[in-house]
């Protein structure tokens, strides 16, 4: 039977040693020490075995004595691209952003020194992308990242405030291979949707069961974001029809996690045109956004 004093003792650590080092992490000699004072002091009412403090300790490490730097960018200065996000902000709540920090700092025990500056990376890259406003545009960027850089936590963050600024379709190019795209969705329905996609997509699942919340959706459900694909499944447009979804009909913002395979892209292709276009062109009027997750021989050919 698992220790439910682990968890406790576990999320006290944490909470106490992000309060105390708001600026600079502690080294793991200050963090091992208090964490030990912590142990002693709730030994009698939270008691934990040498091993299990251990494991804390372990998980502690990889989110707390760590740093995020703001990094560097370079634009295109003759793009005509002009900034937006800083005078829209007052405009916007930031629902998915606020939910998806609070995520990462009371479940995953981010420093709040790090999502700051999460928030500021991922706010300066969204203001490069275009504006959701706009009729038309066209913008391409790239970001370059070391290994367990946080990545994946910087596009994530970016899809939250992608949908907090009003982009609809929201589509992540996860790899060639079906783990890496199961792998990713279930990160996005953690991290971003806040619900199980396998049950949203299954329609002889009970309403309950769709729209139970995890991850983020236990931080609120007052706005959401939908995934048309699911952890059992790549895009299938059968699927989408069984359950009466489309892009407009759910009015809300919509992500699809997809693998860079012709067959699948083609079907998603198809669908778009067929079921989803607006105007006399064939088009649809929303704002897209289009994220290549893996650097490898099936990435987008910008030229």
């Amino acid at each position: 039977m698992n220790n439910p004093f682990v968890e406790q003792l576990e999320n006290i650590i944490s909470a106490f040693v992000n309060n105390f080092y708001k600026e600079i992490p502690p080294t793991e000699e200050e963090f091992l020490e208090k964490a030990t004072l912590l142990r002693n002091a709730n030994a009698q009412i939270m008691p934990v075995s040498d091993d299990e403090f251990e494991e804390i300790i372990s998980r502690l490490k990889q989110s707390l004595v760590i740093q995020m730097d703001i990094g560097v960018y370079i634009n295109d200065r003759n793009n005509g691209h002009q900034s937006w996000l800083p005078s829209k902000r007052a405009d916007c709540d930031f629902f998915f952003w606020n939910r998806y920090k609070k995520y990462l700092e009371e479940i995953k025990h981010w420093n709040c020194r790090v999502t700051t500056n999460l928030g500021k990376v991922s706010d300066e890259i969204l203001d490069l992308c275009g504006d959701p406003s706009e009729e038309h545009f066209a913008i391409k960027g790239l970001v370059l990242g070391d290994v367990q850089s946080g990545k994946t936590a910087n596009y994530t963050a970016i899809c939250n405030k992608a949908a907090d600024t009003g982009y609809r379709i929201i589509i992540v190019l996860a790899g060639m291979q079906e783990n890496l795209r199961k792998q990713t969705q279930e990160r996005l329905d953690a991290e971003c949707t806040g619900r199980k996609s396998e049950y949203y997509l299954d329609p002889k699942a009970e309403q309950g069961i769709k729209n139970q919340p995890v991850g983020v959706g236990r931080y609120g459900t007052d706005k959401k974001i939908v995934a048309f694909t699911s952890v059992t499944k790549d895009f299938d447009s059968g699927i989408l029809r069984n359950n009466n979804l489309g892009i407009e009909n759910v009015n809300c913002p919509v992500i699809l996690v997809i693998k860079k395979n012709k067959r699948i892209l083609n079907n998603l292709i198809k669908w778009l045109s067929d079921n989803n276009t607006q105007n006399v062109a064939g088009q649809i009027d929303l704002p897209l956004m289009l994220i290549d997750d893996e650097a490898d021989n099936a990435s987008v050919n910008t030229k």
